[in-house]
């Protein structure tokens, strides 16, 4: 009996050798990718869909510190009424990164958001920030309101073009009458 205990304790302590180099490189970042083709997601909030996002294809990488959903050609957002019944806001591209964690998005190229109202906006790039429910760019923009035309570079606007700060105004500011104080209501 202590030969054969002898002898097994020796075959396991022979047949446990490790090779270092076999083991995974812990330093290296780890990256899952998944990728879908026409792709249509409708995203909720307590049972109301709050926003429904296509595109031709979507590549989802999920990393350590920041994961994010990229989605590339025909690219549309479409930002619902609280009461889900109604498209407030749409905003098409060709490719747009969603990060999901913060709900935050960039869009770029050939970007064009329109209002239920039927203001637009357009430029080569737009960022979201879900928190403040803003678009930003340091890009180009033309804005089309009320049938006028302004053009600009960099931008602050909320989430239905009801407000609009353009940094570098370029041509005719376009103001409703309301706006205008004469000079008799000024004395």
């Amino acid at each position: 009996m202590g030969i054969l205990f002898l002898g097994s304790i020796l075959f396991f302590l022979t047949s446990c050798e490790n090779d270092l180099n076999d083991l995974p490189d812990f330093n290296k970042k780890i990256t899952n990718e998944d990728i879908a083709v026409s792709v249509e997601i409708i995203i909720s909030e307590m049972g109301k869909s709050n926003a429904h996002i296509f595109a031709d294809t979507l590549k989802q990488k999920e990393l350590i510190k920041t994961s994010y959903t990229d989605l590339i050609g025909n690219v549309k957002l479409i930002f619902l009424s609280s009461d889900s019944t109604q498209e407030k806001t749409t905003i098409i591209g060709d490719f747009a990164r969603l990060y999901s964690k913060e709900n935050n998005a960039i869009i770029r190229n050939n970007v064009i958001v329109s209002t239920e109202k039927g203001d637009s906006l357009l430029t080569e790039e737009l960022i979201w920030n879900d928190k403040l429910k803003q678009f930003f760019t340091d890009k180009d923009v033309t804005i089309v309101m009320d049938g006028e035309t302004s053009y600009g570079k960099g931008l602050e606007a909320n989430e239905d073009l009801s407000w609009i700060r353009v940094y570098q105004q370029k041509g005719a500011i376009p103001f409703s009458s309301e706006e205008f104080i004469s000079e008799e209501e000024n004395n």
